[in-house]
């Protein structure tokens, strides 16, 4: 019996981590976006601002802090084992708790240093915690190990826009755009960009695309700026 119940909990456990064996989002972002705030600020603002574990369900975070204990439990067996630091990572990501995070995925590249996925995923821990050139660092490493990931331009322009690079911000945005056409997030980010380099008519068109697109919180500017109408052009 006590067998049977120890063997689901480690399978629950290893379930609430499957997510980390793919890319992540920061909190509180839509599908393939990382950064994008809901708050409006100007007309709109990407924010930096995340608070540890906010909004996470008491049930997901049993789950999240069961997988940090597998995971724990598999570090001690073979120390080497750079899927379980870089699951665990991610447990600790969805619990908030982004420079243990940022230790495990950079353990995870000392023992699997040609990973994308595991560049890509500490970008979005340190632009949680603010460290925007480290974030870009590793979303520069993150392409150039896979070249067309549309999410990893995005994610690297919303760290550019944090450090006031305008420019190279809109350059990233424009190529995950041209890589992923259908991403309501990627014409979003990139109209943020635009607003903030002065190119209102261009951050308009790519606001009215997202929205199109079934973006909320493009739809929801529109809405701000008088109801601005987003039928196809």
């Amino acid at each position: 019996m006590g067998t049977k119940v120890e063997d689901r909990k480690t399978a629950q456990a290893r379930e609430a981590a499957k997510p980390a064996q793919g890319g992540l989002k920061r909190p509180g972002a839509s599908k393939g976006e990382k950064a994008l705030a809901a708050d409006l600020v100007g007309p709109i603002a990407l924010s930096q601002d995340v608070k540890a574990g906010e909004g996470l369900r008491p049930e997901d975070a049993i789950k999240y802090r069961a997988a940090v204990k597998e995971y724990t439990k598999t570090i001690q067996s073979n120390p080497k084992d750079a899927l379980a630091y870089h699951n665990r990572a991610v447990a600790h990501c969805r619990l908030g708790s982004y420079q243990q995070a940022v230790h495990d995925f950079t353990n995870a590249i000392k023992f699997d240093p040609n990973n994308a996925t595991v560049y890509y995923n500490r970008a979005i821990a340190y632009g949680a915690l603010g460290k925007s050139k480290q974030a870009i660092e590793d979303g520069t490493k993150a392409i150039e190990l896979k070249a067309k990931d549309a999410n990893a331009y995005m994610n690297r322009g919303i760290d550019y826009m944090a450090l006031g690079d305008g420019d190279r911000a809109v350059k990233d945005l424009n190529t995950a755009v041209q890589f992923s056409p259908q991403d309501a997030s990627a014409y979003y980010a990139r109209g943020v960009g635009y607003y903030k380099l002065g190119s209102k008519e261009l951050a308009l068109k790519d606001f009215k695309k997202a929205a199109q697109m079934g973006h909320k919180q493009a739809g929801q500017y529109l809405k701000s700026q008088g109801g601005i109408a987003i039928a196809s052009r």
